[in-house]
């Protein structure tokens, strides 16, 4: 018994002490797989929602274990701000163009969060630095912008490159994302252009219909000046019918040019032609009157006879003259043929020279 009893501590301790040494080497191996003796780098990111995360979710690269999620909140924005930790191993993977994917399988229903990271690999991203996530307006900017190809679970890749199409087919202008997206870029803008032309069109149709613009083209311009010399023609072919029809009219008048004169000088002849051959005729019968005077002073004086011929030549100069302007052959029928009386002075003188003998 006392052997036994002799021993049984050391047993006991034996026991004890192994135990503990298991639960050491348990406490290191799992200390060793959770990095507690690596030195570990925090980020900070952001999700949409906290579905599937807990304190010890896992993050991967790639498939390899490069860190984990720490603790997180939700904000004011209702966004979650999540704190996670790199380990030292994997620093240098976390860069400038690197996102955060959160997937949810549809198998397991476990949570992933995959770093995923552009052909562009950037710059190394400072310690406490924002490493926005795929769900977020900022995560989808910049996956687009460095064009970053999503992994992971097959379903969930599948869902996240479907939501990229999506977006990518309701973006404007993106004929860099593949032959579909130009292709269908360009028949975007084939048809605004269309749109454009007949726009373009309409508006030509109604300015042609329209009044004068000064502010259109050359082709609308020339056609609005066709239009006003169309309208000029118009005038001037009714000026020129009228002129035609004047000159018609004084055509006719120079197939008959007796009177030509007076009429173009006093159409109506009251104003000038009536006044004048009546002033004409009274001249006449004047002078009449006043070769009889001077036929009666050459009986009664002698010795102014010759003095009196010689004015009674005159006046019968004078007088043809007269009736020359009256009978003018512009005005009427030219002069009256002349017939020579025996001047009643020569009579007078050759009964004196009868009386004398």
């Amino acid at each position: 018994m006392k052997f036994k009893f002799k021993y049984t501590d050391k047993i006991v301790g034996a026991f004890v002490l192994t135990a503990l040494s298991v639960i050491a080497v348990i406490a290191i191996i799992i200390a060793v797989n959770n990095k507690f003796f690596e030195n570990k780098y925090i980020f900070k990111t952001q999700f949409s929602d906290a579905v599937g995360l807990t304190a010890t979710t896992p993050i991967y690269f790639k498939g390899y274990e490069i860190g984990k999620i720490g603790k997180f909140s939700l904000n004011d924005r209702n966004l979650i701000d999540v704190e996670f930790v790199i380990y030292e191993e994997y620093r240098n993977r976390v860069r400038t163009t690197s996102v955060l994917s959160k997937s949810r399988s549809v198998m397991s229903g476990t949570t992933m969060i995959d770093l995923l990271q552009a052909d562009n690999l950037g710059e190394v991203l400072p310690e406490n630095e924002l490493v926005p996530a795929l769900d977020t307006p900022e995560g989808i900017k910049r996956a687009r912008e460095q064009n970053i190809k999503i992994t992971g679970d097959v379903l969930a890749s599948m869902m996240a490159n479907l939501d990229n199409i999506l977006y990518k087919l309701n973006k404007d202008h993106n004929p860099d994302d593949g032959a579909i997206f130009r292709t269908l870029v360009n028949l975007a803008d084939a048809s605004e252009d269309l749109n454009s032309v007949m726009k373009n069109l309409d508006n030509t149709i109604v300015k042609l219909g329209g009044d004068k613009d000064k502010n259109n083209g050359a082709i609308l311009k020339t056609m609005t000046n066709i239009v006003d010399l169309t309208e000029q023609l118009k005038v001037t072919a009714e000026q020129l019918n009228k002129t035609l029809v004047t000159a018609d009219t004084v055509l006719k008048a120079y197939r008959n040019p007796d009177g030509l004169a007076a009429r173009m000088l006093d159409p109506s002849g009251e104003n000038i032609i009536k006044p004048l051959g009546s002033t004409l005729t009274k001249l006449g019968a004047t002078l009449a009157e006043l070769n009889t005077l001077l036929s009666y002073l050459n009986t009664q004086t002698p010795e102014v006879t010759t003095l009196v011929g010689q004015t009674k030549q005159t006046l019968k100069h004078t007088q043809k003259a007269m009736e020359g302007m009256s009978n003018n052959p512009f005005l009427r029928g030219g002069v009256t043929p002349e017939y020579d009386p025996d001047p009643v002075g020569d009579k007078l003188r050759l009964n004196n020279l009868e009386e004398g003998r």
